[in-house]
């Protein structure tokens, strides 16, 4: 199921839009073997909305350290820092 209007003008709203499908789609394939008061749908977008903005700020992360870094190895720093907020996260 696909929104009927989707807002797509800042980055949140897409990755909302793509939390809903992705959401919608495992929503669907766990009615088939689940009871339908065990499959909270909002449950579900919460989870994979979280996980994809968490995934976005690591990028961001990672991509300034890269560029803005005084490190030898910028690339050492850019991932640690990008573990760090996923391990925060989880």
């Amino acid at each position: 199921m696909s929104l009927q209007h989707r807002n797509t003008e800042t980055l949140y709203d897409r990755i909302a839009n793509e939390a809903h499908d992705t959401a919608y789609q495992q929503y669907t394939e766990r009615l088939k073997s689940e009871k339908a008061d065990q499959v909270i749908f909002a449950d579900m977008f919460n989870r994979i909305y979280g996980e994809m903005i968490v995934r976005e700020c690591s990028k961001v992360a990672r991509e300034h350290t890269l560029k803005s870094s005084g490190i030898q190895n910028p690339y050492t720093g850019a991932v640690m820092v990008e573990n760090e907020i996923n391990r925060h996260f989880k």
